[in-house]
């Protein structure tokens, strides 16, 4: 039991679209922390093909029952026809996530 670093990286093809994407950071089934999210409507045009978003929180985890998951969410938005997708490679390189132990409750 005690407190946690958790860093966690989604890696987006997003074939120069403008997509609605995130990462979120989740303990136990409840969002902890969403990181960088961008949508259409704020954004504007996006026109880079790959783009990193990052999550990182410190987080309390009991020791035993205690779980983290990290989500990434891609979607057509603005009537384009090609939706963005986890990255170009066929390998871990698309999702990155880890998880140090800082110090005791």
């Amino acid at each position: 039991a005690g407190y946690y670093q958790i860093n966690a990286s989604v890696l987006f093809d997003t074939n120069g679209t403008c997509p609605d994407i995130y990462i979120s950071l989740y303990k136990n089934n409840s969002m902890v922390k969403m990181g960088r999210r961008l949508n259409a409507s704020s954004g504007g045009n996006l026109t880079l093909d790959y783009l990193s978003l990052d999550v990182n929180a410190i987080v309390y985890l009991n020791g035993t029952t205690d779980y983290i998951e990290i989500f990434g969410y891609a979607s057509l938005v603005g009537g384009v026809s090609t939706a963005p997708t986890f990255g170009p490679f066929t390998n871990q390189a698309n999702v990155y996530c880890s998880g140090f132990y800082i110090r005791p409750a």
